[in-house]
């Protein structure tokens, strides 16, 4: 498939009077095939026509004049169109003619991706974008949809030169395509079963001796017969790569989201890239296309339309073989243990559905020998530390007595107690250190978790210890502990990865209090004693502000959470602890927090300031063998709330929308415990607007920020599709 160029005019103008000084007066003599939107395919041509848009800028140089070069605009009316008669200059001072009786004129486009020009020695330097998109846009009718994907112009660079053009003549530039196409089908799933599966990107990599994008030099010679020449860079330095990503989203009034495929469908998706010969296709490149659940793999060896390798030839199109049908995403498991990978990286935090643990190393909540790998295993990306200091007895002799030595966990081991006070007395219980790092080692490069920390009620504190100092001073010296101070209300996945999160629950006012300045921990006021006032209503959940390093954050806290149930149809007030909602009042203030989210994610302009957390553990006050009793209730009713969403409300069922940080007993309980965490993760796939279309899809489009850096990295295979 070629896009023919051609220096035939569309117009023909009569010259102006030859003035040094004067600005140069161009046509852009092109014809239908040299424009910078692609239009549909001619098939009896065998050409792709490309229109100019009205916001196309280009660059033009002549060595021969003064200013030797200029940013202009194709000058007409409209949004696109076929032809373009002139070249309008943008600012005060275009191209001018100088004293010389002739000049040569040289062009590209796009202007925004020059970086770099020379008119004399007639040198430019372009940068091929690695990150492209895709956008698809409906051709057919409401009734009858037919989408399209439009390709990414900006990496559809075109040139035009001109010789020997007489002083004062008006200048026609032909534009001619200068990067090369690859155009290639895919095709959504083999069964008719109704089930999608929906593209987060898709990855094209060549051998590592072979830049596709990137920085090039190029240089126009003497002769208006020869295209010019291109010069690449090694792949391996400053801009220059090997490997393009495509992305593709949906344009129009239904707003974004990722290209998604059903039983049938099947959408041509193009690639641009900047090279400088004819390079032939073999086994090794490869294409990855990255679904919400898989990662398929491929070498593109034999891909040509006969099957056999393909060469690629600067300047034209080629065209693929279409590829086998990708598996549907909702028809195998989603691998449990490593999901976070698959949630596109521009996700804002707030719109994470993450479930966890509830007292995470108490063997009670989370049953005998609680292992932060098991359950991590299972899905869980949250934990909390229920703080509570250790202490031992020690005789010299002389001097006798308890001394405190470390922060532990509270882990339903032994204590010992006085009047008001409790310690830890086994040395086998956990320290705050070794559960942060048995936390943070299990944090991967794709992904990120969440730590929230409390002091155990009624536990002693020990003179001259702060629990929140110990805690900071822990999380200062372990580097997968993000600084708190970074993140704000647009923070994404992809700026978290190989991150955990650390909350510090300071259960009351955290203005004034003696917070370390340079700790890396949110602080947070969550009460843990209650009061039955709290419960009052369903949107009496506590929404006070984060901080960080005693500074207020743009980020609200929406939580609910008690450490103590009552077993019955009313409330108690307990004598250290306050007051024991009953089950059916902890689920109202939940519920309370569910339809905020669900209203707030159903409007277009919703906030993702505000982050959700859903303490859904506990007990029952003076039966401490009822963690089982209140997992199998309160797991099961959050368990039946994510169940009961659906994309097209109906009845009483609503949009999908996250539920937050949701904490609980048993996660690794086969019968209430697993499977719920595993429908609270897989709500992220559900979950419709995880592509913001007013982002890009990567937060940034530099070499160390690439998504190859993010890439899922489990790989499933089928049909002609090979392992990674």
């Amino acid at each position: 498939m070629l896009i023919a160029g051609s220096c035939t005019p569309d117009k023909v103008m009569t010259p102006v009077e030859p003035t040094p000084g004067h600005d140069v007066v161009f046509g852009a003599s092109l014809t239908p095939q040299t424009r910078t939107e692609y239009g549909e395919e001619d098939k009896i041509n065998n050409v792709f026509p490309i229109k100019w848009v009205n916001t196309d800028e280009m660059l033009v140089m002549s060595p021969q004049c003064s200013p030797a070069f200029g940013k202009y605009k194709v000058g007409f009316t409209g949004t696109s169109q076929s032809a373009a008669g002139n070249l309008v200059k943008q600012g005060e001072a275009g191209v001018q003619w100088g004293s010389d009786a002739t000049a040569d004129f040289f062009s590209v486009y796009p202007y925004n991706k020059v970086v770099a020009q020379d008119p004399a020695n007639r040198k430019v330097t372009m940068r091929m974008p690695h990150i492209q998109n895709d956008y698809i846009k409906n051709i057919g009718t409401t009734e009858s949809p037919k989408y399209v994907a439009t390709a990414d112009m900006e990496g559809g660079f075109l040139y035009a030169q001109n010789y020997g053009v007489q002083n004062g003549s008006e200048v026609q530039l032909g534009y001619t395509p200068f990067s090369t196409a690859l155009r290639f089908t895919l095709k959504g799933p083999a069964s008719a079963d109704g089930k999608d599966v929906q593209i987060q990107y898709i990855k094209i990599t060549a051998p590592e001796n072979v830049q596709l994008a990137g920085d090039v030099d190029v240089t126009f010679g003497n002769d208006k017969d020869s295209r010019p020449t291109i010069i690449s860079k090694t792949p391996d330095g400053e801009n220059s790569y090997n490997v393009v990503y495509i992305y593709s989203s949906y344009q129009g009034a239904s707003g974004g989201g990722y290209l998604t495929l059903n039983n049938g469908e099947s959408i041509e998706l193009n690639a641009f890239f900047m090279i400088d010969k004819p390079i032939t296709i073999d086994k090794n490149w490869e294409i990855e296309v990255v679904t919400l659940m898989h990662t398929y793999k491929m070498s593109l060896a034999g891909t040509s339309a006969d099957g056999k390798n393909m060469t690629l030839v600067p300047g034209q199109i080629h065209r693929m073989k279409p590829f086998p049908a990708l598996s549907a995403d909702n028809t195998s498991e989603w691998e449990v243990s490593n999901w976070m990978v698959n949630i596109p990286r521009n996700t804002y935090i707030s719109e994470i559905s993450i479930p966890g643990s509830w007292n995470s190393l108490n063997k009670d909540a989370q049953g005998t020998n609680p292992s932060i790998t098991a359950q991590y295993s299972k899905g869980a990306r949250a934990f909390h530390l229920d703080c509570r200091y250790k202490r031992k007895w020690e005789s010299t002799g002389i001097l006798s007595g308890h001394y405190v030595y470390d922060l532990g966990i509270a882990d339903g081991g032994t204590t010992s107690a006085g009047s008001t006070n409790k310690y830890m007395t086994s040395d086998a219980t956990p320290t705050f250190n070794k559960a942060l790092s048995d936390i943070t080692n299990c944090a991967k490069d794709d992904e990120y978790m969440v730590v929230i920390c409390t002091f155990a009620q009624n536990s002693g504190v020990p003179s001259g210890r702060l629990w929140y100092n110990d805690v900071s001073m822990a999380c200062t010296s372990n580097e997968k502990v993000i600084e708190a101070s970074t993140l704000s209300e647009n923070s994404t996945v992809g700026d978290m990865l190989g991150k955990v999160i650390v909350i510090v629950n300071m259960e009351g006012n955290i203005t004034g209090t003696s917070l370390p300045k340079d700790s890396k921990c949110f602080f947070v006021n969550a009460p843990l004693t209650l009061s039955k006032e709290m419960f009052a209503n369903a949107s009496s959940f506590n929404s006070d502000k984060l901080y960080a390093n005693q500074m207020s954050t743009n980020i609200s806290f929406f939580n609910t959470q008690a450490q103590i149930s009552t077993d019955g149809n009313a409330g108690s007030n307990t004598s250290n602890r306050g007051y024991a909602p009953t089950l059916n009042e902890r689920k109202f203030v939940a519920q309370g927090i569910l339809d905020w989210s669900c209203d707030n994610y159903g409007q277009t302009n919703y906030k993702h300031s505000d982050w959700i957390y859903m303490g859904l553990g506990g007990y029952f006050n003076g039966n401490d063998n009822s963690y089982g009793s209140v997992a199998d209730n309160m797991n099961n009713w959050i368990l039946g709330r994510v169940n009961n969403m659906s994309a097209t409300p109906t009845g009483s069922q609503t949009n999908f929308f996250p539920v937050g940080i949701v904490l609980m007993n048993m996660v690794t309980n086969t019968t209430y415990g697993a499977p719920v965490m595993k429908e609270i993760l897989l709500l992220n796939s559900r979950y419709q607007k995880a592509y913001d279309k007013d982002k890009p899809a990567w937060p940034n489009s530099g070499q160390q920020n690439s998504p190859d850096k993010y890439a899922a990295s489990h790989v499933y295979g089928g049909d002609a599709w090979m392992l990674k």
